[in-house]
């Protein structure tokens, strides 16, 4: 899974690139998301494809992103080491809502969420 976050000018040129290969969430970080979103309705919409399922998520996680702006920074430094607040404001919010996207996927996956937990016990 490679996230990526483009850092742009006042020209909307691309001025700097940060790359991670991966990124694993923390509990505390877990715990935030779930207090926010209904994690089993964002599960849904992970799995299901199509544009409206697809319009759905953008939605949900662009109100995340702008509701809980502090946290969603601080997990975007976390991801990207050496992102400044500074360079985080040159950022395109569609950016960070597809790097938080790629984060849930990944996660709901790791938990077990994703084809319905039929693993075996």
């Amino acid at each position: 899974m490679e996230l990526k976050l483009n850092i742009y000018n006042e020209l909307d040129e691309v001025m700097k690139e940060y790359t991670r290969q991966s990124y694993s969430i923390r509990m505390r970080q877990l715990k935030q998301i779930i207090e926010t979103f209904e994690l089993d309705k964002l599960a849904e919409l992970l799995t299901t494809k199509g544009t409206e399922s697809n319009a759905k998520l953008i939605e949900i996680v662009s109100r995340f992103v702008m509701r809980s702006y502090g946290q969603v920074q601080e997990l975007m430094k976390d991801v990207f080491p050496g992102l400044t607040d500074e360079e985080y404001l040159d950022t395109h919010v569609d950016e960070v809502v597809r790097v938080v996207i790629d984060l849930g996927k990944y996660s709901i996956a790791t938990i077990g969420l994703i084809g319905g937990g039929n693993s075996k016990n």
